[in-house]
């Protein structure tokens, strides 16, 4: 569900650039968000897929969560890369490390991030492999930040309320006792 949501997102926001008058046709507006989010399209009909980028034209690299990864290259290029699974040690806002050959970061060069610890010193994360980059565009990765954050401030909220009902039905249970 959320890889619909965010492939929903990069779809949305991509065809809106791509639209000279940025208005949708009748047919767009007349389609549902189930329509839109359960219809199959192939790769290359949403978005461009890369296998390297020069690391010398990379200017920042921002981690959105465990799994994204954003590289800038330039002035107005960006390139995302999406790991198939989490990855330990990655971090929201957190140096990273870039495992690669040559002066190209490619698909199967690994990244990792750095932890912390107690005692200030930094300690590596897992490495993971880069499946490929996707290019995208300035908006598409604002949109991402903001679905990525809504994702988990809903998944707290969820675990808060767990934990606050666990605790009344523990707490009338010892009601229930007395």
């Amino acid at each position: 569900m959320k890889l619909k949501l965010i492939i929903f997102a990069l779809t949305f926001f991509w065809n809106a650039a791509a639209r000279p008058d940025d208005v949708l046709s009748e047919s767009d507006s007349a389609r549902s968000v189930e329509e839109i989010i359960n219809q199959t399209s192939k790769r290359s009909e949403y978005y461009k897929e890369k296998a390297c980028i020069d690391t010398k034209r990379i200017r920042s690299t921002k981690v959105l969560d465990n799994r994204h990864v954003v590289f800038k290259l330039g002035r107005e290029k960006y390139f995302l890369v999406q790991l198939a699974n989490r990855c330990p040690g990655l971090r929201r806002n957190q140096t990273v490390k870039l495992n690669m050959r040559l002066n190209r970061l490619c698909e199967y060069d690994t990244i990792q991030g750095f932890d912390t610890n107690s005692y200030g010193s930094m300690m590596e994360g897992a490495r993971c492999m880069i499946p490929g980059f996707t290019e995208v565009t300035e908006a598409q990765v604002e949109q991402l930040e903001l679905t990525l954050r809504d994702e988990l401030d809903k998944a707290r909220a969820a675990a808060k309320e767990k934990r606050r009902l666990e605790k009344e039905a523990r707490r009338a249970k010892r009601q229930a006792k007395s």
